[in-house]
């Protein structure tokens, strides 16, 4: 796993959070190339979110067998749901996974699909 983008998913003994910086290198996250920050930019304009450009990307490599936990739009700190900007995957090659996200209300099942590269989950 790593990322790219102004701000990266990290992850320690304490917490969970998203950082500008990489905490293994000490340095800042690669540049997000444009071509995926111009692919994100378009499936969110046409899902419904005028105005978006990611600022972070996590990046998995993704195994036969693997599964993604699930995805949650929450603000952790207040522990409200968070729908500003959307979760968004992107699966460019490689095997297909199961993509889980949980939905409001809270006692809703949790949207499932099964990502089929190429494809884009928003």
């Amino acid at each position: 796993m790593t990322n790219c983008g102004r701000l990266g998913w990290v992850t320690d003994h304490t917490d969970y959070r998203y950082s500008e910086y990489d905490p293994e290198a000490g340095q800042l996250w690669p540049t997000m190339p444009d071509c995926l920050l111009e692919l994100t930019t378009g499936a969110a304009r046409e899902a419904g979110y005028p105005g978006f450009a990611a600022d972070a990307c996590l990046v998995n490599r993704c195994l036969p067998g693997s599964r993604m936990p699930l995805h949650q739009n929450k603000n952790k700190n207040k522990n409200e749901e968070d729908y500003s900007a959307p979760i968004m995957s992107v699966s460019l090659w490689g095997c297909q996974w199961p993509f889980s996200l949980a939905v409001w209300p809270a006692n809703r099942a949790p949207d499932a699909w099964l990502m089929l590269p190429p494809s884009i989950g928003i």
